[in-house]
């Protein structure tokens, strides 16, 4: 990608270490699941600290308070993944 060429930049040794989260909501894991991958191995690539996917089912509005999964698993998401 040409940010990461930005002569001065140096993007990927300033990502390097950073925590790396994704939080998303849609109807269906699976279909989400292909975007927590890539995420992953972006973080990968820039050497980041990747702690995880958060997902829930989302859509209409307050879809995701009828996940009481995806609530429990939010409630300490970044508290387990310090």
């Amino acid at each position: 990608s040409a940010w990461m060429r930005v002569p001065g930049l140096d993007f990927k040794a300033r990502m390097a270490g950073k925590p790396c989260w994704a939080i998303s909501t849609s109807g269906d894991r699976a279909k989400a699941q292909p975007l927590f991958d890539s995420l992953k191995l972006c973080a990968e690539f820039l050497a980041m600290d990747w702690r995880g996917g958060l997902w829930g089912k989302g859509g209409a509005p307050g879809a995701i308070d009828q996940d009481a999964t995806a609530l429990a698993e939010a409630a300490a998401f970044f508290e387990t993944r310090r």
